[in-house]
């Protein structure tokens, strides 16, 4: 957006600056693209991410690439029996 700096905002996923945003329903809050997409919960609404469905406990689980609770959402694998866990960042840029 306009005048917004991407190397100062936060994105509401993964707490990490710069990258292709999109905002939140949520006044000044905004998401990379990226973890939006990969987020199961996150949808869009009039072209805005809405967030209020991601379950907070994924903020607590630890990422099996980097292998760290950084305060960034993880996704999972969803094939049965997998415990296999990632932040989407971590996916990116583990090619």
């Amino acid at each position: 957006k306009a005048g917004k700096n991407p190397f100062i905002l936060p994105c509401q996923l993964c707490s990490n600056k710069g990258g292709v945003y999109r905002q939140t329903t949520e006044e000044g809050k905004w998401v990379h693209e990226l973890c939006a997409k990969w987020m199961p919960e996150a949808y869009l609404v009039n072209n805005y991410y809405e967030l209020s469905r991601v379950d907070l406990k994924r903020f607590l689980i630890k990422c099996d690439i980097c292998h760290e609770r950084n305060h960034s959402c993880c996704i999972q694998c969803n094939h049965k029996r997998c415990t296999r866990s990632a932040h989407p960042w971590c996916i990116f840029k583990s090619d």
